[in-house]
């Protein structure tokens, strides 16, 4: 295994390849949002149906508006302090993978507050995908990083907790990670009245 410096990672996604790297969130499995082959391959070590859709990473508003369309809700959480993905609906065409599952033309995205991830991003100048190194349907496990194909890994952890998911649309928490609970209750109360 070897640990990534930024212009490594940044060759091995430009290449189609998978990284495996500690996100702001939880450990992932990281590729070029838009190459169908690096896709295809996290179904693949994920053991993960190609109709379950995954989760995508943006460098900012602008990356993020190129394509979902964002409402005051989708740009009040995508600029917290801390992270939130949000699922919104889909501008197409676009320039993504035909492996994103667009699950009734919809998208799931977030910003990354974790540093390196977010200079990544910059520097390929494309959304990347950001799936957790679990296996599809199971726990979270320290020995899954020896089951995937990537030999490259950067400061893997196993003690962060899993996103917040919030549909920006219906206004809906998707998945709850309690640990800002609050302060999203008071935005969501605040936009539904």
């Amino acid at each position: 295994m070897k640990n990534l410096s930024l212009n490594n990672a940044y060759k091995l996604l430009n290449n189609k390849q998978i990284i495996s790297l500690e996100t702001d969130t939880v450990p992932g499995l990281v590729a070029d949002a838009c190459s169908d082959e690096a896709l295809q391959n996290i179904y693949k070590i994920k053991n993960r149906s190609l109709n379950k859709p995954l989760s995508m990473m943006v460098s900012d508003l602008d990356m993020a508006g190129k394509y979902v369309f964002l409402n005051r809700l989708a740009v009040q959480l995508l600029n917290l302090e801390f992270s939130v993905t949000i699922v919104a609906m889909a501008k197409l065409p676009n320039d993504l993978s035909r492996y994103i599952n667009l699950k009734n033309q919809f998208l799931a995205l977030r910003i990354p507050k974790d540093e390196f991830l977010f200079k990544l991003i910059c520097k390929l100048g494309n959304p990347v995908i950001a799936t957790s190194l679990n296996i599809s349907g199971e726990d979270f496990s320290d020995n899954l990083v020896k089951n995937t194909s990537s030999p490259y890994i950067r400061n893997i952890k196993t003690n962060n907790n899993p996103s917040l998911i919030i549909n920006v649309i219906n206004k809906k928490i998707i998945r709850n990670n309690i640990v800002n609970e609050e302060k999203i209750k008071m935005i969501l109360n605040n936009e539904i009245r």
